[in-house]
């Protein structure tokens, strides 16, 4: 097999070209040229000239591996790969813990604190009708200024719920539930 050989620089092509002629050169336009360049691809020199065979040897090398499927376009294929396997990963655990049952639902959880929201106000409106059947001396005044109390204590905890996000999707629990 023959030793690689490594071209210093192209007969027809200085050792050095700018960003126009090396997109004249790879069939690219300037743009891309300074998007490749950004990338680490395309080997510069000094006053925004770029090594001519270097990168040319540099971009071919990049385009091979894209169509080999080791890289993509934007970066490192085996990186992306790697994220999309966490995600996967991610998701699944999800699902079994689901399947187990170590998961709510959204829904789940809202029904449950409205149905414990509810038994919370049964009981609180009910606090005036107990004191009164406890406590015979209390007259209707100080019953009407129970509930009335009960009321407001309970609207002042709806307030206060309503500024509490249930999950990040912005839905609030209302009406005191």
């Amino acid at each position: 097999m023959a030793a690689k050989k490594t071209i210093e620089a192209a007969p027809l092509l200085g050792a050095t070209c700018s960003a126009a002629d090396l997109a004249v050169v790879l069939g690219i336009n300037r743009r891309n040229v300074l998007d490749w360049a950004a990338r680490g691809v395309l080997v510069k020199t000094a006053n925004g000239r770029y090594q001519t065979v270097a990168s040319i040897q540099a971009y071919t090398k990049a385009l091979r591996e894209q169509a080999a499927g080791r890289a993509t376009s934007n970066g490192d294929l085996a990186d992306e790969k790697a994220q999309n396997e966490r995600i996967k990963r991610e998701i699944n655990e999800i699902k079994l813990a689901s399947l187990r049952g170590d998961v709510l639902t959204l829904d789940e959880v809202a029904d449950t604190w409205t149905k414990f929201a509810s038994a919370v106000k049964g009981s609180v409106l009910a606090l005036p009708t107990k004191a009164r059947g406890t406590i015979p001396h209390l007259t209707p005044h100080d019953g009407e200024t129970l509930k009335r109390i009960c009321r407001d204590m309970l609207a002042d905890l709806s307030k206060q719920a309503g500024a509490i996000v249930l999950g990040g999707d912005g839905k609030k629990i209302k009406d005191g539930r």
